[in-house]
């Protein structure tokens, strides 16, 4: 199985099954040391900014861990093209019991290219809203993505 840490619009569970077919959730997760942006251009709207993470230290990402048996994984990769694949430490909570988080490596897709005053659909940043929400997420989480609804 591959566990693959999920951001942004992918959060949204029925998105990713529509996708992939049904998989396993391990559930909310968050990766230290990045933030969400929406800088990878769309190859079918280059004024589009599409979902991915950089770098930050200080901050975090919300996302959602899925357990992927190899075909739902390779299918996955046939979605994401311009993203590389990296393994991160990425720490699953426990909507129960806020202290507990499960530290696990996890696939995370990050943008080979990037471009600066990129805004993401308004489709897309109300996805990432709803999946974060169906999730669990942080108010934090809800406010930095607030920046985008204002400017999709």
């Amino acid at each position: 199985m591959t566990l693959v840490f999920a951001y942004g619009p992918e959060t949204l569970q029925a998105r990713m099954y529509d996708r992939i077919g049904p998989t396993d959730v391990l559930g909310p997760a968050i990766l230290e040391g990045y933030r969400l942006v929406f800088n990878k251009p769309n190859h079918k709207d280059k004024d589009e900014g599409l979902a991915n993470l950089e770098p930050k230290d200080g901050e975090s990402v919300f996302g959602v861990v899925y357990d992927l048996k190899p075909a739902q994984a390779t299918l996955l990769e046939g979605f994401f093209g311009g993203y590389e694949n990296r393994n991160l430490r990425v720490a699953i909570l426990d909507l129960e019991n806020p202290e507990t988080r499960i530290m696990k490596s996890a696939t995370v897709y990050l943008a080979r290219r990037t471009k600066a005053g990129l805004l993401p659909s308004p489709a897309n940043v109300t996805a990432t809203r709803k999946g974060m929400e169906e999730n669990g997420a942080e108010p934090r989480f809800l406010e930095a993505l607030s920046e985008y609804e204002s400017k999709a």
